[in-house]
């Protein structure tokens, strides 16, 4: 059996990291699967090509076997080091190392892993959620933990492409997309909104209803709260996807809204205001 370059079949360098050949391979897998070639007899030859490929470098054991044939010698099968000495030599090494790995055998084929994109709301985000649908002909529900982050994924063993030839099923992954709020702006688990109050509760320090996903909240301002102060109001943040039970905060900016127009007595009133202040 001739000696074959599965660096070159996966287009990747020698030195390729596993995300670089993870990443190559998905790549060639989805072009010249079988189901998306139907009856094309050099893309399933290629495709097969590809699934050696990947069985091969992403063994790290494998891999290590792999590569001292490629650079010509084979250290590892017996008990001492075999050194090639030519093309013949390194393609008999290559066919028992191939022996070895997939045993003659009619492959057996993993079906095509499955993408999908779920958008929910910050709401559903933040209590969780079990969503049900049917995908590549399964119906399942997913469980959404309290708290998930945005573009989290999430898979599902065995719900993707049928295998091949008696071969298991891909998986199915699914990135959950939360989509924008009209309110709050989400950092990991802190939420961040802006709220317009009047002068007067500003400068006097009233009561003012915040907005949360708890639903509106009272709170007291601080006498003199200035304009682009935020507020930290501890908890109110989004539930922590590893541990639930903790929870971000909530920071409110808020933006001073200016009494607009005045009436007569009004101007007067700050007129006052302004030659009390020039006189301390």
């Amino acid at each position: 059996m001739d000696f074959k370059d599965y660096y070159k079949v996966l287009g990747v360098s020698p030195t390729a990291s596993e995300a670089e050949i993870r990443k190559a391979y998905k790549k060639l897998a989805i072009q010249y699967h079988p189901d998306k070639n139907p009856g094309n007899a050099a893309a399933e030859a290629r495709f097969k090509e590809v699934s050696e490929a990947k069985e091969v470098l992403l063994d790290a054991g494998n891999r290590a076997k792999y590569d001292a044939i490629r650079r010509g010698g084979f250290a590892g099968m017996g008990a001492g080091t075999v050194h090639a000495t030519d093309s013949g030599d390194v393609n008999r090494m290559f066919s028992s190392f191939f022996e070895e790995i997939f045993g003659g055998r009619n492959r057996i084929f993993k079906g095509r892993d499955v993408e999908a994109n779920l958008k929910i709301s910050l709401e559903e985000a933040y209590r969780g959620l079990h969503e049900t649908f049917t995908m590549e002909g399964h119906k399942m529900r997913l469980r959404i933990k309290p708290g998930i982050p945005h573009e989290q994924v999430l898979r599902i063993k065995g719900k993707g492409g049928p295998g091949r030839q008696g071969g298991p099923p891909g998986d199915l992954f699914i990135k959950v997309l939360i989509k924008p709020h009209p309110v709050f702006e989400r950092k990991e688990n802190d939420l961040y909104t802006r709220m317009e109050i009047d002068l007067y509760k500003v400068v006097l320090g009233r009561k003012i209803k915040v907005p949360s996903m708890q639903g509106p909240k009272s709170i007291t301002l601080p006498p003199g709260t200035q304009n682009g102060e935020t507020l930290k109001l501890k908890g109110l943040g989004m539930p922590d996807y590893l541990d639930p039970q903790r929870f971000g905060d909530l920071y409110v900016t808020i933006a001073v809204k200016l009494p607009h127009p005045l009436s007569a007595e009004e101007k007067d009133l700050f007129e006052q205001l302004e030659a009390l202040k020039k006189r301390k």
